[in-house]
């Protein structure tokens, strides 16, 4: 008798433990931008917050939640020093928090005109009268693939919607 509870008790503890292996899941974080609303001869994009929504209602679904734990929810025509701002702050919690599963996505306008080759996003508000102004204004690509370097066990998911 005493084999058979040892087997049942073998038997409810694997059970337990390979629960509590599938039960684990990494933390989903989104930043979720759509501009639409831009200035300095170009055209608004509504499709660009509807796209965004979209997005974040899909994110929702699965989980994705924005850096205050709340369900993720689309930013809808932000300026650069915002969207800088919470890239940094998502940057820092993925580098925090290394099995992190992260989203960026960005709809709106983009140019690809700089000295360099870089491609721009343009945040609402952003003034590209010139390439220097382009070059100060707009957030460049490699700023958002920058976010996601020191967190090598993690993953970061980066949607740019032009």
């Amino acid at each position: 008798m005493p084999v058979r509870i040892r087997q049942f008790f073998l038997w409810i503890f694997a059970f337990v433990v390979t629960q509590a292996a599938f039960a684990y899941e990494p933390q989903r974080l989104a930043l979720i931008v759509g501009n639409s609303a831009h200035r300095g001869g170009l055209t608004e994009l509504p499709g660009a917050e509807r796209h965004a929504q979209m997005v974040a209602e899909a994110a929702r679904k699965v989980r994705f939640v924005d850096l205050n734990g709340e369900p993720a929810q689309a930013l809808l025509n932000v300026n650069g020093q915002v969207f800088r701002e919470r890239l940094a702050a998502l940057g820092g919690t993925l580098r925090a928090k290394p099995d992190a599963l992260g989203l960026v996505y960005s709809a709106g306008h983009k140019l690809a005109l700089d000295r360099r080759g870089d491609v721009h996003l343009l945040p609402t508000g952003a003034r590209i009268d010139s390439i220097a102004l382009m070059e100060a204004n707009g957030i460049r690509l490699g700023e958002i693939l920058h976010i996601a370097d020191p967190a090598p066990q993690g993953m970061i998911i980066i949607v740019v919607d032009a």
